[in-house]
């Protein structure tokens, strides 16, 4: 078996990516409770989501109630302000749909069409004119756009 050796880097967006999806499938979570189900230390846990709070990602929501010690206090995910987009391109259409980083999905929309009329610039023209319109209505940023 062959020792493989990550760089630090690599092992920070892993261990971000963790506790990302923790908070976004649990809701509402302490650190405290990041720390125990990650197995991560509880210096790692807070220099992480001290970084996702301040690029607006997570938020601390509440204070919980203690079980002997400091009150913990409460991480969930930022849902206003910050998206994500995705974008399908198929042979007949296009269909872009944005969501907030809780999943939900907040604007979506599809256009249909014949394979001949439309080009690659046609696709890319549609789906940043969405974005934009979507931009326009809601404010606030895209983190993220996948494409399939």
């Amino acid at each position: 078996m062959k020792n493989s050796i990550g760089s630090f880097s690599l092992i920070k967006k892993i261990n971000t990516a963790l506790i990302l999806n923790m908070i976004r499938t649990k809701g509402e979570v302490s650190r405290i409770e990041l720390s125990r189900e990650t197995g991560l230390t509880a210096a790692t846990v807070t220099n992480i989501t001290s970084e996702l709070i301040d690029g607006g990602i997570i938020e601390e929501a509440a204070v919980g109630n203690s079980t002997g010690g400091r009150k913990p206090v409460i991480l969930k995910i930022c849902s206003n302000g910050l998206y994500v987009a995705s974008a399908y391109i198929s042979p007949h259409g296009v269909e872009v749909a944005i969501s907030d980083f809780g999943a939900k999905i907040i604007f979506r929309d599809k256009l249909e069409f014949e394979k001949e009329t439309a080009s690659p610039e046609f696709c890319t023209n549609y789906i940043s004119d969405k974005l934009d319109e979507f931009l326009l209505s809601y404010g606030g940023r895209i983190a993220g756009v996948a494409l399939g």
